[in-house]
Formats: structure tokens, C-alpha cells, sequence
């Protein structure tokens, strides 16, 4: 099933309307680096407490700006040479 595409203005940029790219507010290797032995870090809302694999993520960025914080030295060298 297709996901519906979510427009808004890009937390990083300020570009309105723009498609909006589902953002992990924390890396994998953070979740990596958080667990101690083999439990699953615990995710906490008002709601509830409990381990998960499952990253957090939310409609943040554009695929610009997602582009840029995923992968830096790519864009970083680009048009340089």
C-alpha cells in the first residue's frame, strides 16, 4: 500500500509546501549505541512505556534537507571538483 505524501513547510530550510519526508529523529547507530546487553531501547509517550526496534520518526523534512543530513560529505562534495 502506498503511503499518502505529506505536504508542509521543512523544519530545516523553511520551504513551504513542500513534500515532506518521513525524518528519523534519531539515527540507528544512536539506538545502537543506547542499548545495554541485548534490550531494546524504551520508548515513552503519555500513553505508555515500553521496549521497542521501532525508530521514531515524524513528517520533518524535504528530500533536500533529508538529503543533506543523511549523507553530508556527498553533498558536500559535489560541484567542487
Amino acid at each position: 500500500m502506498a503511503r499518502k505524501k505529506q505536504r508542509g513547510t521543512c523544519a530545516l530550510c523553511l520551504g513551504e509546501d513542500r513534500e515532506l519526508q518521513r525524518s528519523h529523529l534519531l539515527g540507528r547507530a544512536i539506538y545502537s549505541l543506547n542499548r545495554e546487553g541485548k534490550d531494546d531501547p524504551v520508548i515513552v509517550t503519555p500513553k505508555e512505556h515500553t521496549p521497542t526496534q521501532k525508530q521514531i520518526w515524524h513528517h520533518l523534512l524535504c528530500w533536500d534537507c533529508e538529503q543533506r543530513v543523511v549523507h553530508p560529505a556527498k553533498l558536500d562534495t559535489r560541484g567542487r571538483v
